[in-house]
C-alpha cells in the first residue's frame, strides 16, 4: 500500500522492478483501479503508448520524496526527471483529491 503520512492512498500496488514489467507497465488494459497503481523503479520517465486512459504520475527521488509530477493521456511520453529513481502511475485525478504537493514523502509498505 502507498501512503502519504498516515493517509493511505493506494491499496493494490504492482512493483514493475525488472525490465519487462517496466516496460509493459499498464499497456493493454483498459483501466486502473481506483485503489490500484504501480511502481516502476528503477525508472526516470515514463510513456503511455499502447495505453487507453490517462494517468497521473509521481516521480520520486531515492528518498521517496515527489520531485515532480503530472498527468499524461494516452499515446504520450512523459518528462525526463532528473534525480527520479522511481515513477508512480496512479488513476487520473489522484493528484488533486488527495492534495499531493511537492517535497511530499510517499510510503511504501508491504502488507503482511
Amino acid at each position: 500500500m502507498l501512503r502519504i503520512g498516515e493517509k493511505v492512498f493506494a491499496q493494490r500496488i504492482e512493483i514493475a522492478d525488472t525490465f519487462i514489467k517496466r516496460l509493459l507497465g499498464l499497456m493493454g488494459r483498459t483501466k486502473l483501479d481506483q485503489e490500484g497503481g504501480i511502481i516502476l523503479t528503477p525508472c526516470t520517465g515514463i510513456h503511455t503508448l499502447w495505453m487507453s486512459f490517462p494517468i497521473d504520475c509521481l516521480y520520486l527521488d531515492g528518498d521517496h520524496r515527489v520531485i515532480h509530477m503530472e498527468t499524461i493521456e494516452p499515446w504520450r511520453i512523459g518528462k525526463i526527471i532528473k534525480g527520479c529513481k522511481t515513477v508512480i502511475e496512479l488513476p487520473k485525478g489522484t493528484i488533486e483529491r488527495l492534495n499531493i504537493k511537492l517535497n511530499q514523502k510517499i510510503i511504501l509498505k508491504e502488507e503482511k
